[in-house]
């Protein structure tokens, strides 16, 4: 019979050659899935574009959702402090959330993955 592993959390990186092989692995995922959708994007060859071992790249994202939950947070959270450091529009409370809404998606729209 077949041995299922547990599932394990994804590592963090402790390190800033550990941050920079996990943002190098979520660039490779970025680029590779504006060539192809995500469901044809292989952990193999995510792994050889970034250019660490494919354990590497498990030890940060277990699976390839982790993986693209991964790139989207990570998109996300620059989304976020690109917010905090513009002043908010003068107007109505609904006049800046157009202006959020508006310039977080116009990134998006450019390079949707």
């Amino acid at each position: 019979m077949a041995r299922i592993a547990e599932p394990r959390p994804a590592a963090e990186p402790s390190s800033a050659v550990q941050q920079q092989r996990r943002a190098a692995i979520l660039q490779a995922t970025a680029a590779l899935a504006a060539e192809k959708p995500a469901e044809q994007v292989q952990m193999n060859e995510v792994a050889r574009a970034a250019g660490v071992a494919l354990g590497t790249l498990y030890r940060y994202f277990p699976s390839k959702t982790h993986l693209f939950v991964g790139l989207m947070a990570e998109r996300v959270d620059r989304m976020q402090d690109a917010i905090h450091r513009r002043h908010a529009p003068a107007g109505t409370a609904a006049d800046r959330v157009f202006d959020v809404l508006s310039r977080a998606t116009r990134p998006m729209l450019r390079n949707p993955i």
